[in-house]
Protein backbone atom coordinates (compact mmCIF):
# COMPACT_ATOMS: atom_id res chain seq x y z
CA UNK A 1 0.00 0.00 0.00
CA UNK A 2 1.40 3.38 -0.71
CA UNK A 3 1.64 5.51 2.15
CA UNK A 4 0.32 8.75 0.42
CA UNK A 5 -2.00 9.70 -2.49
CA UNK A 6 -2.22 12.86 -4.89
CA UNK A 7 -5.11 13.38 -6.46
CA UNK A 8 -7.47 16.67 -7.92
CA UNK A 9 -10.34 18.18 -6.23
CA UNK A 10 -12.83 19.52 -9.32
CA UNK A 11 -15.19 20.43 -6.99
CA UNK A 12 -13.74 24.14 -6.05
CA UNK A 13 -12.75 26.37 -8.33
CA UNK A 14 -9.70 26.78 -9.12
CA UNK A 15 -8.78 23.02 -8.84
CA UNK A 16 -6.73 21.70 -5.94
CA UNK A 17 -4.74 19.10 -5.67
CA UNK A 18 -4.20 17.32 -2.57
CA UNK A 19 -1.89 15.22 -0.26
CA UNK A 20 -3.75 12.79 0.88
CA UNK A 21 -2.26 10.40 4.10
CA UNK A 22 -3.72 6.77 3.51
CA UNK A 23 -2.75 5.76 6.75
CA UNK A 24 -4.77 8.26 9.04
CA UNK A 25 -6.51 9.11 5.92
CA UNK A 26 -6.06 12.98 6.44
CA UNK A 27 -4.84 15.97 3.93
CA UNK A 28 -1.63 16.68 4.47
CA UNK A 29 -1.76 19.09 1.87
CA UNK A 30 -3.66 21.34 -0.52
CA UNK A 31 -2.69 23.45 -3.25
CA UNK A 32 -3.98 24.74 -6.27
CA UNK A 33 -0.37 24.07 -7.72
CA UNK A 34 0.49 20.68 -8.62
CA UNK A 35 4.23 21.37 -8.23
CA UNK A 36 4.05 21.83 -4.75
CA UNK A 37 1.95 18.97 -4.12
CA UNK A 38 4.76 16.51 -5.83
CA UNK A 39 7.40 18.60 -3.85
CA UNK A 40 5.33 18.39 -0.87
CA UNK A 41 4.91 14.86 -0.92
CA UNK A 42 8.66 14.28 -1.31
CA UNK A 43 9.36 16.43 1.85
CA UNK A 44 6.47 14.86 3.93
CA UNK A 45 7.31 10.96 2.86
CA UNK A 46 11.29 11.47 3.81
CA UNK A 47 10.42 13.54 7.05
CA UNK A 48 8.32 11.11 8.37
CA UNK A 49 9.63 7.99 7.57
CA UNK A 50 13.02 8.22 5.30
CA UNK A 51 11.08 7.39 2.63
CA UNK A 52 7.95 6.20 1.12
CA UNK A 53 5.76 5.81 -1.84
CA UNK A 54 2.83 8.16 -3.30
CA UNK A 55 -0.05 6.85 -5.46
CA UNK A 56 -1.18 9.51 -8.15
CA UNK A 57 -4.57 9.41 -9.35
CA UNK A 58 -5.62 9.66 -13.53
CA UNK A 59 -5.33 13.29 -14.38
CA UNK A 60 -3.44 15.88 -16.14
CA UNK A 61 -0.35 17.52 -13.62
CA UNK A 62 0.63 20.79 -15.46
CA UNK A 63 3.62 21.81 -13.19
CA UNK A 64 5.28 25.20 -13.18
CA UNK A 65 9.05 24.14 -11.91
CA UNK A 66 10.74 20.89 -10.92
CA UNK A 67 9.68 17.86 -9.32
CA UNK A 68 12.90 17.49 -6.70
CA UNK A 69 13.43 13.74 -6.58
CA UNK A 70 14.23 12.55 -3.35
CA UNK A 71 16.48 9.55 -1.89
CA UNK A 72 13.93 6.08 -1.52
CA UNK A 73 11.07 7.81 -2.67
CA UNK A 74 8.74 7.66 -5.28
CA UNK A 75 5.45 7.84 -7.38
CA UNK A 76 2.91 5.14 -8.39
CA UNK A 77 0.19 6.54 -11.19
CA UNK A 78 -3.23 4.60 -11.76
CA UNK A 79 -2.18 3.78 -15.45
CA UNK A 80 0.33 4.92 -17.76
CA UNK A 81 -1.96 6.27 -20.05
CA UNK A 82 -3.76 8.62 -17.86
CA UNK A 83 -1.59 9.40 -15.20
CA UNK A 84 -0.33 12.48 -17.44
CA UNK A 85 2.91 14.89 -15.82
CA UNK A 86 3.94 17.48 -17.84
CA UNK A 87 5.55 20.82 -18.29
CA UNK A 88 3.16 24.07 -17.87
CA UNK A 89 3.47 26.66 -20.83
CA UNK A 90 6.29 29.59 -19.80
CA UNK A 91 8.21 26.99 -17.64
CA UNK A 92 11.55 27.89 -18.10
CA UNK A 93 13.91 24.80 -16.96
CA UNK A 94 11.56 22.20 -18.34
CA UNK A 95 12.58 19.23 -16.43
CA UNK A 96 10.06 17.73 -14.83
CA UNK A 97 11.92 15.53 -12.67
CA UNK A 98 15.57 16.55 -11.36
CA UNK A 99 18.26 15.52 -9.40
CA UNK A 100 21.48 17.21 -9.73
CA UNK A 101 24.51 16.87 -6.80
CA UNK A 102 27.09 18.28 -8.93
CA UNK A 103 29.95 16.55 -11.08
CA UNK A 104 31.94 14.16 -8.53
CA UNK A 105 28.48 13.30 -6.08
CA UNK A 106 29.28 11.21 -2.96
CA UNK A 107 25.84 11.46 -2.76
CA UNK A 108 23.71 9.47 -5.77
CA UNK A 109 20.13 9.26 -5.76
CA UNK A 110 19.23 6.46 -3.98
CA UNK A 111 16.19 4.20 -4.04
CA UNK A 112 14.14 6.03 -5.66
CA UNK A 113 11.14 4.66 -8.39
CA UNK A 114 8.13 6.20 -10.79
CA UNK A 115 5.68 3.24 -12.26
CA UNK A 116 2.51 3.58 -14.10
CA UNK A 117 3.27 7.35 -15.42
CA UNK A 118 3.53 9.28 -18.86
CA UNK A 119 5.53 12.11 -18.71
CA UNK A 120 4.88 14.49 -21.55
CA UNK A 121 7.04 16.54 -23.38
CA UNK A 122 6.95 19.31 -25.60
CA UNK A 123 3.74 20.31 -25.44
CA UNK A 124 3.83 23.92 -25.71
CA UNK A 125 6.70 23.79 -28.53
CA UNK A 126 9.44 24.50 -25.83
CA UNK A 127 12.32 22.25 -25.03
CA UNK A 128 11.70 19.78 -22.22
CA UNK A 129 13.23 16.79 -20.58
CA UNK A 130 11.84 14.50 -18.49
CA UNK A 131 14.64 13.57 -16.59
CA UNK A 132 17.73 14.76 -15.21
CA UNK A 133 20.14 13.78 -12.11
CA UNK A 134 23.98 13.25 -11.63
CA UNK A 135 24.19 9.57 -10.75
CA UNK A 136 22.37 6.88 -9.27
CA UNK A 137 21.62 3.54 -7.05
CA UNK A 138 18.97 1.39 -7.41
CA UNK A 139 16.92 3.62 -9.55
CA UNK A 140 13.92 1.73 -10.67
CA UNK A 141 11.15 2.94 -13.98
CA UNK A 142 8.57 0.60 -14.41
CA UNK A 143 5.68 1.46 -17.22
CA UNK A 144 6.47 5.16 -18.06
CA UNK A 145 5.37 6.75 -20.86
CA UNK A 146 8.25 9.04 -21.75
CA UNK A 147 5.95 11.33 -24.59
CA UNK A 148 7.46 14.19 -26.83
CA UNK A 149 4.08 15.15 -28.47
CA UNK A 150 6.40 17.71 -30.88
CA UNK A 151 9.61 18.02 -32.05
CA UNK A 152 11.94 20.45 -29.43
CA UNK A 153 13.11 23.88 -30.47
CA UNK A 154 16.33 22.79 -29.90
CA UNK A 155 17.54 19.04 -29.04
CA UNK A 156 17.78 17.64 -25.86
CA UNK A 157 17.82 14.41 -24.33
CA UNK A 158 14.24 13.31 -23.50
CA UNK A 159 15.41 11.12 -20.18
CA UNK A 160 18.57 11.85 -19.09
CA UNK A 161 20.06 9.67 -16.41
CA UNK A 162 23.70 11.55 -16.38
CA UNK A 163 26.77 10.50 -15.13
CA UNK A 164 28.32 14.34 -14.33
CA UNK A 165 30.55 14.81 -17.14
CA UNK A 166 31.80 11.17 -16.67
CA UNK A 167 32.37 11.57 -12.76
CA UNK A 168 29.34 9.67 -11.48
CA UNK A 169 27.91 6.46 -12.01
CA UNK A 170 24.74 4.73 -11.54
CA UNK A 171 24.51 1.47 -10.00
CA UNK A 172 21.60 -1.59 -10.06
CA UNK A 173 19.59 0.65 -12.58
CA UNK A 174 16.22 -0.74 -13.70
CA UNK A 175 14.16 0.23 -16.86
CA UNK A 176 12.00 -1.79 -17.84
CA UNK A 177 8.15 -1.81 -19.62
CA UNK A 178 8.87 1.41 -20.00
CA UNK A 179 7.74 3.33 -23.43
CA UNK A 180 9.95 5.96 -25.22
CA UNK A 181 7.86 7.78 -28.02
CA UNK A 182 8.79 11.05 -30.24
CA UNK A 183 11.23 13.30 -31.54
CA UNK A 184 14.24 14.75 -29.73
CA UNK A 185 15.51 16.22 -33.06
CA UNK A 186 19.27 14.50 -32.74
CA UNK A 187 19.78 13.79 -29.61
CA UNK A 188 18.92 10.52 -27.39
CA UNK A 189 15.38 9.88 -26.35
CA UNK A 190 17.17 7.79 -23.28
CA UNK A 191 20.40 8.89 -22.33
CA UNK A 192 22.27 6.66 -19.96
CA UNK A 193 26.12 7.30 -18.58
CA UNK A 194 28.69 4.93 -16.77
CA UNK A 195 25.85 2.03 -15.77
CA UNK A 196 27.55 -0.79 -13.34
CA UNK A 197 24.96 -3.47 -13.60
CA UNK A 198 21.47 -3.55 -14.79
CA UNK A 199 18.06 -4.41 -16.53
CA UNK A 200 17.22 -1.90 -19.14
CA UNK A 201 14.52 -4.46 -21.14
CA UNK A 202 11.03 -4.65 -22.47
CA UNK A 203 11.25 -1.72 -23.75
CA UNK A 204 9.42 -0.01 -26.51
CA UNK A 205 11.28 3.09 -29.20
CA UNK A 206 9.01 4.67 -31.32
CA UNK A 207 9.06 7.63 -33.71
CA UNK A 208 12.43 8.44 -32.42
CA UNK A 209 14.69 10.63 -34.88
CA UNK A 210 17.89 9.81 -33.70
CA UNK A 211 19.70 6.97 -31.33
CA UNK A 212 17.09 6.36 -29.49
CA UNK A 213 19.34 4.71 -26.26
Amino acid sequence: MNSYLIYSDNTVNPTQYKLKNNITQTIELSNANPTAIFNGALNVMTASSGGGMCGVKNGVYEIDGNIYSNHYCGFVGESMDKTIIRPKAGFNDNTIFRYWDGQNSQNPLTGFKLKNLKLELNVNNATDAAWISSGSKDLELDRVWVYSKKPPAISRIGFFIDNGNGTNNNHNLKIYNCRFEGSCLDQDMLGLGNVYYGDVSHNLFLNNTAQAL
